[in-house]
């Protein structure tokens, strides 16, 4: 198998071809110097990991004067504003001079009582355009997604938006970091988040995402996906077809996929049908090679 490899170590920068647009300058996110028109998914699990990963990056914004704006959930707030302070962030006076924006979801995703797509576009374009306006033109985005683990709208909504975010965020000087608590998401759904962020940060570590695809093509394959009649579940053309945690293969104590059965079955079949296989184990990502797999 062949693992995704991390950065690691001391302070790194990730190449102008990983997301990296040419903006106003550069931003620091895990250890790693970034450009600022870039889009970051972040997969956590809980959210002691997010604080501890995304708060020194905001918290680095505002010292420098940059404008810093957060979606979250409201009945986390008073959390969040705690663990802010205890960050040694003087909330209550950045938030009255416009410095800090603390946005809930009905507020921003669910404005209108359900998602809508378009319209967070445009009002994430509002809130680069006004960060461009003041201190020193940059932006930086902290946006919880979990409401979409608890939305009712389709999840094709929630990818087409962030595909589309590819096409407007590279014109302004926002860093935008997209926060996933994967314990909240169904592997195939991770799936094709990841594949619509150019970076990725995984187990605390900023990572140059090769599962990104470009909007275009991406969008592309989305409208051709088909409906298999017997599950239910959804394939992409695109040879994409992920294995299940618990149905298809078990982890053992090293977090190495062990297949299970079922799980063998459906490897080799997709391999038949020239599907890529991965499997999705705890925050790490893994090809699988069918001819190197053997069942559990």
């Amino acid at each position: 198998m062949t693992t995704v490899n991390a950065i690691d170590g001391a302070t790194g920068a990730l190449s102008d071809s990983y997301g990296c647009h040419g903006g106003a300058g550069a931003v620091q996110l895990a250890k790693t110097i970034i450009d600022t028109r870039c889009h970051v998914c972040a997969f956590f699990r809980g959210s002691n990991e997010e604080y501890k990963t995304l708060i020194p990056f905001l918290k680095e914004g505002l010292d420098l004067g940059d404008k810093a704006v957060e979606i979250l959930e409201p009945a986390r707030r008073p959390e969040h504003v705690r663990r802010l302070t205890e960050a040694g962030i003087a909330v209550k006076r950045v938030l009255e001079r416009g410095q800090l924006e603390l946005r809930g979801w009905k507020d921003t995703y669910l404005r209108t009582g359900r998602f809508d797509l378009r319209g967070m576009t445009a009002l994430l374009e509002e809130i680069a355009r006004a960060g461009e306006r003041r201190g020193t033109g940059v932006t930086r985005l902290w946006a919880d997604m979990q409401w979409a683990a608890e939305d009712s709208s389709d999840v094709r909504e929630l990818v087409e938006y962030e595909a589309g975010l590819n096409k407007m965020l590279p014109k302004h000087n926002m860093a935008t970091v997209c926060a996933y608590d994967i314990t909240r998401f169904r592997s195939s759904i991770v799936m094709d988040i990841l594949r619509t962020h150019p970076l990725v940060m995984v187990g605390g570590a900023l990572r140059q995402n090769p599962f990104y695809v470009e909007p275009d093509e991406f969008l592309r394959e989305l409208s051709e996906r088909v409906r298999l009649p017997d599950e239910g579940a959804i394939e992409a053309r695109s040879q994409l077809f992920i294995l299940e945690e618990g149905i298809d293969y078990t982890p053992d104590e090293g977090r190495a996929a062990i297949l299970t059965e079922q799980g063998f079955e459906r490897l080799v079949a997709a391999h038949r049908k020239g599907f890529e296989v991965v499997i999705m184990v705890d925050d790490n990502v893994t090809f699988a090679l069918p001819a190197e797999v053997k069942p559990a």
